[in-house]
């Protein structure tokens, strides 16, 4: 019972001056002449009755009205997550390589259990695979369906792939973009001097994955490191080791949490109120008809 507290316990006054009320306020009724003393006993002891529940009705409505309730506690596990935005050339230079991209990439999204993740395609055009989600089936199914070639073969619009990256980001989680290429931007709108300042403004780290010899490493390095992020030049062979290595970065971690919370306990007393009132009806409809 110390658990059980009132959300307005100085309502409770009004109990008191009912009872004050009732005291110094008696309801007048007509007189009644008896010649018969065992009826007036009997009337006397219904009307005692009547008041009884009557009293006791306002008190469960008081109760009612001073809204008890009890604390719980609830222990509930909370897992650090951030939101991870993958950025995907489709480029037709990507060609030889993409399955073996594809497999690394649904390994290391099965590793991300709490994570927001996304994805976003690029080469001639630009398409969003995917908002943030949980759904790692729908990203896994999302890379199975893609193919290079299918945003054109002509382009690379990889800076304007970052500057659409922002529409995506996730203000109240970590956010980290991991970009994967093996050329340079050709066709994008954005220019490097915008693209450069958007990453300082931006909240999100890039690390940038490049593989192969035909991108700017100049350029690469510099996206990275401008957003605090890091730069990995590699064997295509050793992007596993890569994203393993992004995976110690942003390690899963869980959170015990003791939760309280109010549980309203207002029910209880309303129904007692109720049954009481029906009870104080009964009565006094008997007593009418004596």
């Amino acid at each position: 019972m110390s658990n059980i507290h009132l959300e307005y316990p100085y309502l409770f006054l009004l109990f008191f001056l009912f009872l004050l009320c009732i005291k110094l306020c008696p309801q007048k009724e007509d007189a009644l002449l008896f010649s018969n003393t065992k009826l007036l006993a009997q009337s006397s002891n219904r009307y005692s009755l009547i008041d009884f529940f009557k009293v006791l009705t306002f008190l469960f409505l008081t109760l009612t009205l001073t809204s008890p309730y009890i604390l719980k506690k609830y222990e509930s596990i909370d897992k650090s997550s951030i939101s991870i935005l993958f950025l995907v050339d489709l480029s037709l230079s990507m060609q030889e390589n993409f399955t073996s991209i594809k497999k690394s990439l649904k390994d290391f999204i099965n590793k991300r259990d709490a994570d927001m993740l996304s994805m976003i395609y690029f080469a001639d055009s630009i398409a969003i695979a995917s908002p943030y989600t949980k759904d790692k089936n729908f990203l896994s199914k999302s890379l199975d369906s893609i193919k290079v070639g299918d945003l054109g073969k002509i382009d690379t619009h990889l800076y304007d792939a970052l500057m659409l990256s922002n529409s995506l980001k996730k203000t109240s989680l970590k956010s980290i973009t991991i970009l994967i290429t093996d050329g340079i931007d050709k066709g994008s709108k954005t220019s490097i001097e915008e693209l450069m300042s958007f990453i300082k403004d931006t909240n999100s780290t890039i690390y940038v994955i490049g593989y192969g010899d035909d991108f700017d490493e100049d350029v690469l390095k510099a996206i990275a490191q401008n957003s605090g992020g890091k730069f990995f030049k590699i064997d295509i062979k050793k992007l596993d080791i890569t994203l393993k290595e992004l995976n110690i970065l942003y390690p899963k971690r869980e959170f015990k949490k003791i939760k309280t919370i109010k549980e309203p306990l207002y029910q209880l007393p309303l129904f007692f109120a109720f049954l009481s009132l029906l009870f104080y009806t009964y009565l006094l409809n008997k007593r009418a008809v004596v």
